[in-house]
């Protein structure tokens, strides 16, 4: 299972690259999200983008060494604004995050050079205070 948390946080670096969400992205642990959380969403034009890791599944039937595929929900939090401008740059945000995970494999993690990380969807459930995009990503 740590290969699974070593993609977790090489996926949070890897969407620290992009300058809007630098220093704005957390790796879901039970312990300290609410915390890291409201500590991004109080900046000024706060944004966050939540990684938790939402299952690992064995992906062989090999007794001695399973290998577990996991499913990601990389979600991001921006405060509802009025202006159109605005309410776009969630979205964009979003396209960019799709661009910088989808086709990528961190270095720090073996492969064999033929796998990546999947972007499988989008959804965008409703919240009272946040506007809120789920991407769900899958790894082999």
């Amino acid at each position: 299972m740590s290969r699974l948390r070593t993609l977790a946080h090489a996926m949070k670096a890897r969407i620290e690259e992009i300058p809007d969400l630098a220093g704005s992205v957390v790796v879901f642990h039970r312990s300290n999200v609410e915390t890291e959380f409201e500590k991004r969403m109080a900046k000024t034009r706060g944004r966050c983008v939540v990684i938790r890791l939402i299952r690992g599944k064995n992906q062989t039937r090999d007794k001695v060494k399973p290998r577990f595929r996991g499913t990601y929900s990389v979600t991001l939090f921006t405060v509802p604004v009025l202006t159109q401008k605005d309410a776009n740059n969630s979205d964009a945000l979003m396209e960019l995050i799709v661009g910088k995970l989808h086709g990528w494999w961190p270095a720090a993690v073996p492969s064999n050079g033929s796998i990546w990380l999947d972007c499988d969807s989008i959804t965008y459930p409703e919240d009272t205070e946040y506007d809120v995009s789920v991407l769900t990503v899958e790894t082999p």
